[in-house]
């Protein structure tokens, strides 16, 4: 049965997923006029399709004029299923050497590779010398000791912090000469980025990540805690914002404090800083978090126990040391004022946390009551609101268990 034209673009490019509930020959004249249309078109129909027609189409639709660009050719391939490409290797080695001149595409296709096509791309590369081309992941460097003996320089690529410890980059650097970890628009030297995973390590220290899997509120008492490590850690560098102004600064200052070492290491940062270090360090408890930017600046969204939250830590880091109600922590889209997004793509949050419930995991709720954290409150409520100070007080006395011999810090 022929199918109208004007039908399988009105039912089938609409809902591509469609198309995998249909037969064969009805998938195939779908893919033929999906082939007379545009590439968004064409990468939505193609990853839907069988592998046998994929297979079977691939060559032609390589050949076509109108196709022959790296942003499609790259498309093509994360859609192709990885067993088409361990049965076509010869045609996804030629694929590869046009995608890899632009190195835009190469991260996305390498997550989208199989795993016997990776050793044969990986060979090609060293015949070309042409490895630093390629965003290398952890992964894919193991592959690489296991396939040949590397002694190119090469660029170690990774999301975020958590998909390399210290440990791993030692065992890596002892077999692979690595340039420099490239972690978003930032690189690092190798000793520039064991420092500041170990302090990393240290914001997460003491904290059971594990515990508690079946509590619908662990992963906001988690993030909390953070939260409120980085911002008695971490201060806003005023002074590299003012000799900017005045084009004074140093290029290297500027891009610390926008990366994880302005605020890790050197413990002064600006927004951009924050939000990279704040991103990094939550994805090594688990976290996803994402960086939204807008108007010269940037905060997150973070993903918490299943619901997205936006957060400007910039704006609350000073009410968070000084343990005032945050203003602009875990809010919906509607309660967060002040922000225009303009660029990353933005999550729907939907939901803000109550003051009082923020208040609650923040200051109160799984962090160790010590007679220390007594007297910050005493230090920070007691000319303001005395009884605010009073109530809170008498709280934590109730729930304190002192032990003989400590006494209260006034």
């Amino acid at each position: 049965m022929i199918l109208d034209k004007n039908k399988i673009k009105q039912i089938f490019f609409q809902n591509v997923d469609l198309i995998q509930l249909v037969d064969e020959e009805t998938q195939k004249q779908i893919l033929q006029v999906a082939m007379e249309e545009d590439i968004a078109i064409l990468e939505g129909v193609w990853s839907k399709i069988s592998e046998k027609l994929q297979r079977e189409y691939l060559a032609e639709i390589l050949a076509m004029d109108e196709f022959d660009d790296s942003f499609f050719i790259s498309s093509l391939w994360c859609a192709t299923k990885k067993h088409v490409q361990e049965d076509n290797p010869e045609i996804f080695i030629e694929m590869f050497r046009q995608i890899h001149k632009d190195n835009d595409y190469m991260e996305t296709v390498m997550e989208n590779t199989s795993e016997n096509l990776i050793g044969n791309i990986i060979n090609l590369l060293l015949q070309l010398d042409d490895l630093q081309s390629l965003p290398i992941s952890p992964l894919i460097a193991e592959r690489i000791i296991s396939t040949t003996n590397c002694n190119i320089p090469i660029v170690l690529t990774i999301k975020d912090a958590s998909e390399l410890s210290v440990g791993q980059l030692e065992q890596l650097e002892s077999v692979l000469e690595i340039e420099f970890i490239k972690i978003d628009n930032s690189k690092y030297t190798i000793d520039m980025y064991k420092a500041c995973r170990r302090k990393i390590d240290e914001k997460v220290e003491g904290l059971d990540l594990q515990a508690n899997l079946g509590n619908p509120n662990r992963e906001k008492y988690i993030f909390c805690q953070i939260i409120k490590r980085l911002a008695n850690d971490i201060s806003y560098d005023y002074e590299l914002e003012k000799r900017e102004k005045n084009e004074e600064a140093k290029s290297d200052e500027s891009e610390n404090a926008r990366n994880l070492v302005g605020g890790l290491l050197n413990g002064r940062c600006v927004c951009v800083g924050y939000a990279e270090i704040i991103r990094n360090v939550l994805a090594c408890c688990g976290i996803e978090c994402i960086n939204i930017g807008g108007d010269e600046h940037m905060w997150n969204q973070v993903k918490l126990d299943e619901e997205w939250f936006n957060m400007d830590f910039t704006w609350d880091r000073k009410r968070i040391v000084k343990m005032e109600p945050p203003q602009y922590l875990l809010k919906s889209d509607e309660d967060f004022k002040g922000h225009n997004a303009t660029f990353y793509e933005r999550k729907k949050c939907s939901r803000t946390i109550p003051e009082n419930e923020l208040i609650g995991y923040i200051y109160e709720q799984q962090f160790q009551i010590t007679p220390q954290h007594i007297a910050n409150v005493t230090r920070n409520f007691c000319n303001r609101q005395p009884g605010v100070l009073q109530s809170g007080i008498s709280k934590f006395r109730d729930s304190l268990t002192i032990s003989k011999g400590d006494t209260m810090e006034k």
